[in-house]
């Protein structure tokens, strides 16, 4: 399994959370997507060997948001309690 973490655009509200994780799992080869409405992002634990990031991202788009891979460099650490 393989883990990517992607930024998402559109997402608003624990209804849109709720949306785009249902997109994402609903993929065959997708095991988990967890996703922090907060920071706007969702981590999803996949087969890479099955699907890549193209059919990740085209499924969201589908679903109506945006979304691109997640970059770490330059944000601050957080503590968990705030944007886990």
């Amino acid at each position: 399994m393989q883990t990517e973490t992607l930024a998402i655009t559109g997402m608003t509200s624990e209804q849109c959370a709720e949306a785009v994780q249902s997109a994402l799992t609903a993929i065959d080869g997708i095991s988990d997507a967890t996703v922090s409405l907060l920071r706007n992002q969702v981590t999803v634990s996949f087969d890479a060997s099955r699907l890549g990031m193209q059919q990740m991202q085209e499924a969201l788009a589908t679903a109506g948001f945006g979304s691109s891979a997640a970059s770490t460099a330059g944000k601050g650490g957080c503590c968990g309690g705030c944007c886990s």
